[in-house]
């Protein structure tokens, strides 16, 4: 659980600082992180280590849907930012 914990907050860092040195990523972009970083809290919640029952739920479906909302909303931002 520790070391999903430092990958996701390393991941969420790295999302952070890829914006602030890309100029060409503007408000869509800011938005993926922001909903890809609160979903994450949430995944984390969701799994506790005495009840693993929502592990799929945690990291097939919120992984998923992060990895789609925050790619659209990226690709998204390149094309329609000016």
């Amino acid at each position: 659980m520790w070391a999903a914990r430092l990958t996701h907050a390393i991941s969420a860092a790295a999302l952070i600082m890829l914006g602030l040195v890309t100029p060409q990523f503007g408000r869509l972009y800011w938005i993926g992180v922001s909903l890809a970083v609160v979903l994450l809290i949430i995944e984390h919640a969701l799994v506790r280590a005495d009840d693993l029952s929502r592990l799929g739920l945690a990291f097939f479906s919120m992984n998923g849907i992060i990895s789609v909302s925050l790619g659209a909303l990226g690709i998204l931002d390149v094309f329609f930012h000016r």
